[in-house]
């Protein structure tokens, strides 16, 4: 006869025991099994966001060399368009210093004298002052280089002292011609400011005029640099 101590309400406490043992074991199998399966999920999920960093990384270096590339792009189609810039640039100066030589030249050819078809001494200096001016401006443009400005204007300092090589001319002409034109357009700042400049083309020194007449252009040009500076 088992103990009345063993039984409550009439069940075996061995039995219960036993039974609350085994719900406790699966219950622990259980929560042991979920961690399990919670591991693995966090596992692949730290797999995958580690697959999503190497990504990530991959998409960036990706950006990185297509932002070198596209930088390597910008810096060619700039230099391209320095080149085109700078051709032009020359393109333009060729023709300029080919146009002003076309006109120096037919106005040195052209015939003086009282005919139709002949220009008078006052219209062949009109044409030569106004030459001489165009070509000051196109100066200032930077479209004439200095050194063949400066050779330009070194034979003018020659024609000052010996007179322009025309037959036709009387060699003192240049000199009264150039005081006419002066006293003529001195209302006109841009006009003063050409005959400024050319005052000290003709007063370079004929020892050293070739050095003088360079250092004149160079000043000249620093000034007008100086003066658009101010005006900006």
């Amino acid at each position: 006869m088992v103990p009345n101590e063993l039984y409550i309400s009439g069940v075996d406490i061995r039995y219960l025991t036993l039974l609350l043992s085994f719900i406790a074991t699966g219950f622990a199998i259980y929560i042991a099994i979920l961690n399990y399966k919670l591991f693995k999920k966090s596992l692949r999920i730290s797999e995958n966001s580690h697959q999503i960093s190497k990504d990530s990384l991959r998409i960036s270096e990706d950006s990185h060399q297509i932002s070198k590339g596209l930088l390597s792009i910008n810096a060619t189609s700039l230099d391209v368009s320095k080149k085109a810039f700078e051709i032009t640039s020359q393109a333009r100066i060729t023709d300029t210093v080919l146009h002003f030589n076309n006109r120096f030249g037919s106005i040195l050819d052209k015939e003086i004298g009282t005919e139709n078809d002949k220009w008078s001494e006052d219209m062949f200096w009109e044409r030569f002052w106004g030459l001489q001016q165009e070509q000051y401006v196109f100066w200032k443009w930077g479209l004439i280089p200095n050194d063949l400005y400066a050779f330009w204007l070194l034979r003018r300092n020659r024609d000052f002292e010996s007179g322009l090589d025309k037959p036709s001319i009387v060699p003192t002409s240049y000199k009264l011609s150039f005081e006419k034109q002066k006293i003529k357009n001195r209302q006109f700042n841009d006009s003063n400011e050409f005959f400024s400049f050319f005052d000290k083309i003709h007063e370079a020194p004929r020892t050293n005029a070739e050095s003088k007449i360079k250092e004149i252009v160079e000043k000249e040009e620093k000034r007008l640099i100086k003066d658009d500076r101010k005006k900006s």
